[in-house]
């Protein structure tokens, strides 16, 4: 795609998922905000558009990306990529952090306050993710799959008694934006994940553990906002 000025961040993230890694280099939010035009962001950010159309433009020249494109894949398998992928590393990391954080706290904490903070905001995410994964799963996802029985049989809404998924979905969407938020709070608090001079290898290794944590959760979140949400409601509105 040709990127302009007044692409919105998310079209550009669906259509070369390495352009991901300029936006996380520069914060810009693709996942819960992604409805926005470059330029827009870039004046919020003080960038310079054309530098950050630069860098997208010889990211994507210098690694075209290889993978499948997520508005190919069928919605019920796209669903159960999610699930497999990353459900089960936000409930394998989970227990990590968690301890790695306990450690890090106990042993640093009154050098380093913030600790106590993000450990806070950590537990407040695991518990509020946990929960939201699993609506998807026993909720949305099977929603979802149904809706692509029905297209599959030549079905219509009103002949599968399927309640409306937009409702379900804007919870979802309104919980992502939480997370993102609370994540926000814990990469200013750890300096964008940056060890204090002279850390230890636990505490290098928490904050390594922690980027890796949001940088899979903003992917997620692209994902379900930007690929999955739009095309399950498409399909639900054609169906009736």
């Amino acid at each position: 795609m040709t990127i302009t000025e007044s692409t919105l961040i998310k079209d550009i993230a669906v259509s070369n998922y390495n352009s991901i890694y300029v936006f996380e280099q520069y914060n810009i939010d693709y996942c819960c905000n992604g409805n926005r035009s470059l330029i827009q962001v870039c004046e919020e950010l003080n960038l310079e558009v054309e530098e950050i159309i630069t860098e997208i433009n010889l990211k994507l020249s210098s690694s075209p990306y290889t993978g499948i494109d997520m508005n190919l894949i069928p919605l019920d398998v796209l669903t159960k990529y999610i699930q497999d992928k990353h459900h089960r590393y936000v409930e394998e990391k989970i227990p990590i952090i968690k301890d790695c954080l306990d450690k890090v706290t106990q042993v640093h904490g009154n050098e380093h306050p913030e600790l106590f903070e993000i450990s806070t905001l950590f537990i407040e995410a695991a518990s509020r993710l946990t929960k939201h994964m699993k609506k998807e799963e026993l909720i949305l996802f099977p929603q979802i799959n149904q809706l692509v029985i029905a297209e599959r049989n030549g079905l219509s809404n009103e002949t599968t008694s399927l309640d409306s998924i937009t409702s379900v979905i804007c919870q979802m969407e309104s919980e992502h934006d939480d997370e993102g938020e609370r994540f926000a709070r814990i990469k200013v608090l750890s300096k964008n994940f940056s060890p204090p001079q002279g850390a230890c290898v636990s505490f290098k290794n928490l904050y390594i553990l922690l980027q890796e944590f949001e940088q899979d959760l903003h992917t997620h979140i692209h994902i379900e906002n930007n690929v999955l949400f739009p095309r399950s409601i498409n399909l639900e509105q054609e169906l009736l």
